[in-house]
């Protein structure tokens, strides 16, 4: 009896942790199941990021695929999408997935004939009937925040803010922090002695605001960095001088590079570190990083400024900038279109490339930040982030950022 006892929590044991086994370390697990009729194609990506599982769907709706993407960690081996209400009209056919739980994870996903756009930024008066029958759907759970506190020339929506989002802004004596972590929100750093309006030897890298010291004049051998979440500041002195005529070519692996057009050299600078070496000079080569792989520019293309490309995988003539975020397995294309002074975000999955999704207008092409799940980018004067759960909301409005574009943003997740 006792042996059959001891058998029996071995084979309790060992049934638990294979269990745990498959569902730590399988990667994928597809599954197709009905909902009202409809058929759910479920594919799972686990431990995404190492703590966070990926749900990639498609859905057949009259000869519409809806395909799309949530972030989470739901049982294993359930259906994961328990209901979808639908709507139809001559403008619009939308879904509103029910995730397990009787979650609302997304908004409800509307196809106009050319686009995928959000419910919640349509008049449509039929799409706004659908959303206000459906007792889980609160349509204030995608708008904007009015709430609002100021410090300096910074306004900031702080019910807006996300936990742990950290985000900063450079100003012409140093730069703001933001954070709901801050007693009073927004700390102004003070790092310049008198105004500077152009800093252009300047990122935010990782939990770090570098720029070069602007104290000094027509070179300088000093680099100020500013942790945002520990609130110290440090110095990067290096042996050389540099020239104020430089610039950052681009940000590879929480490493800063930049090129000293005066003297034709190259640096590479570990922020996290705290370490500077030359990189490359007018002479052996200036390395340029093209799409996931390190090759030499030349010395015209340097001095012409040319920045990093960031990897992508994706070619469309009909963008001016195309953006993978992820991994084949799951993630987004960011495609942006130029239009007029502004340029138009859209989205596609990685996994089959269907699915485009109109976002949000930006103006400044160059300052958009990926971030998980969320996309901070700049409009105007106001700093705003999309979410798929929040929809799109102001986080900070500074009014020099319509007058200067050498204005630095940047966010961190603690």
């Amino acid at each position: 009896m006792k042996k059959l006892f001891i058998m029996l929590i071995a084979l309790f044991v060992l049934y638990f942790g294979l269990q745990f086994a498959f569902t730590y370390f399988t990667r994928d697990n597809f599954q197709t199941y009905e909902v009202n009729n409809f058929i759910v194609e479920e594919t799972v990506t686990y431990r995404v990021r190492g703590r966070i599982n990926n749900y990639h769907f498609k859905i057949n709706v009259e000869t519409i695929e809806f395909s799309f993407q949530v972030f989470g960690n739901f049982p294993r081996m359930r259906e994961t999408i328990i209901d979808i209400d639908y709507f139809s009209n001559s403008n619009y056919t939308c879904i509103l997935p029910i995730f397990n739980k009787s979650q609302i994870l997304m908004d409800a996903l509307c196809f106009d004939g050319r686009v995928f756009v959000y419910a919640n930024t349509l008049s449509d008066s039929g799409v706004v009937d659908f959303l206000n029958n459906n007792n889980l759907y609160d349509r204030n759970d995608f708008m904007d925040s009015s709430s609002t506190t100021a410090r300096g020339n910074i306004t900031v929506h702080q019910d807006n803010l996300i936990e742990d989002h950290y985000f900063g802004v450079s100003n012409y004596r140093g730069f703001y922090i933001v954070s709901k972590h801050f007693s009073d929100v927004i700390r102004n750093n003070r790092l310049f002695n008198q105004d500077v309006y152009n800093h252009p030897i300047s990122a935010f890298v990782d939990r770090y605001y570098i720029v070069a010291n602007y104290n000094e004049d027509f070179n300088f051998n000093q680099f100020i960095i500013y942790n945002f979440v520990n609130l110290r500041e440090t110095r990067l002195i290096h042996h050389s001088k540099i020239s104020f005529d430089s610039y950052v070519q681009g940000i590879v692996n929480n490493k800063l590079y930049i090129y000293d057009k005066e003297n034709g050299r190259q640096y590479e600078i570990d922020v996290i570190n705290n370490r500077m070496v030359e990189f490359g000079n007018n002479t052996s080569g200036i390395h340029f990083y093209n799409n996931g792989t390190w090759e030499t520019m030349t010395v015209a293309q340097a001095r012409a400024e040319t920045r990093f490309s960031n990897f992508n995988d994706y070619e469309n003539s009909d963008y001016v900038r195309i953006d993978k975020v992820g991994t084949e397995e799951w993630g987004y294309y960011y495609l942006y279109r130029r239009a007029g002074n502004i340029y138009r975000v859209y989205r596609i999955n990685v996994q089959d490339r269907a699915g485009k999704t109109y976002l949000f207008n930006t103006d400044r092409i160059n300052d958009v930040v990926y971030l998980d799940d969320f996309i901070y980018f700049i409009d105007g004067e106001r700093i705003k982030y999309f979410s798929d759960s929040l929809g799109i909301r102001t986080v900070g409005v500074y009014n020099e950022l319509r007058f200067n574009r050498g204005i630095r943003f940047g966010v961190y997740i603690r």
